[in-house]
Parts: C-alpha cells; sequence; structure tokens
C-alpha cells in the first residue's frame, strides 16, 4: 500500500509542480503582450514622424519649384521686353517684400509689377532682391514662415529658403 500512497503524492506534486509552470507561462504571456504592444506604439510613432516630415520635405520642394518657376518667368520676361530689361539694368538694384495679404506690385514697370504680383500670390512672405550690372541681372527670392506676433520669443525661428540666380541680360 506504500506504492499506491507514494503514487498519488507523486501524481499530486506534479500537478502542483504543472499548474505553478502554467501560471509563471501565463504570466510570460502577459509580459510579451505588453513589450510586443509597446513596441508597436514606438513604431506607429516613428512611422507618424516619418510621414510628417515626408510631408514637410514635399512641402517644400514644392515651394523651391514655384521659386524657380518665378525666376524663369522673369528671365523670359526679360527676353521679351527691353523695356523691361532697360529699366532694371537703369535701377542698377532693388528689392520688395511680398505680403502673402495682398498681389498689390510696388514697382513702377508694367511688366516688373506683373511678376512681382505673381511672386506675393505664389509665395506668400518671400523677399526678393536683385542687382543689375552691365553683364548680369542677380535675384535672390528669400521665403519661408515667419513668425507671429503672439508667438513666443522662446520658440525657434522659422526657417527661411533661398534661391539666387544670375540671369544674362539679353543680347
Amino acid at each position: 500500500m506504500d506504492e499506491p500512497s507514494a503514487q498519488g503524492a507523486r501524481s499530486r506534486a506534479s500537478t502542483h509542480v504543472r499548474s505553478r509552470t502554467t501560471r509563471s507561462v501565463d504570466g510570460f504571456a502577459l509580459l510579451d503582450v505588453l513589450v510586443a504592444i509597446s513596441l508597436l506604439g514606438i513604431g506607429t510613432s516613428a512611422a507618424l514622424l516619418l510621414h510628417l516630415r515626408a510631408s514637410q520635405a514635399v512641402f517644400h520642394a514644392a515651394q523651391s519649384e514655384r521659386a524657380t518657376t518665378l525666376v524663369r518667368s522673369l528671365h523670359e520676361q526679360l527676353q521679351h521686353d527691353p523695356t523691361l530689361a532697360a529699366a532694371l539694368r537703369a535701377d542698377g538694384g532693388g528689392g520688395f517684400e511680398a505680403d502673402g495679404n495682398s498681389c498689390e506690385p510696388q514697382t513702377e514697370t508694367a511688366a516688373m509689377r506683373r511678376w512681382q504680383a505673381k511672386v506675393a500670390c505664389e509665395l506668400p512672405n518671400a523677399t526678393v532682391t536683385w542687382t543689375a550690372d552691365k553683364t548680369l541681372l542677380q535675384i535672390t527670392l528669400s521665403w519661408g514662415e515667419t513668425g507671429h506676433a503672439d508667438q513666443p520669443a522662446t520658440e525657434p525661428v522659422p526657417e527661411r529658403h533661398h534661391l539666387a540666380a544670375s540671369l544674362p541680360w539679353p543680347p
């Protein structure tokens, strides 16, 4: 009889050991789920940040393309309008700030006023400067977000982008 009671004791002991093992495995499963959820959250946050940066890069590339197109259109106007070329050459230099709220030109030459209105409408908050000598018209466009009056001084200054072009005078 000693044998059956010993088997029963072993059986109960192995059941007790199995239940402990099952509980610890269940505990690890819960911990695994928590780690997986944490990693999923970190991965999702990284993907969203990457998407935000990509959207910003696309926006800045589109603005650079607009600025390049504007300079090319001015170059074409210089090729076809000798009056504009003569006026800018005589002026020697100048500039304006394009206010995004109004597309009103501020210069005397009609062709330059049209170009300035395009800049004001397509690149709000842009600044345009030019210098002219006997061989080249040098134009610099700067644009970007500007700070708001209610923006705290502790926030970083918004980034400005620049495009500089040297255009030869028409023959």
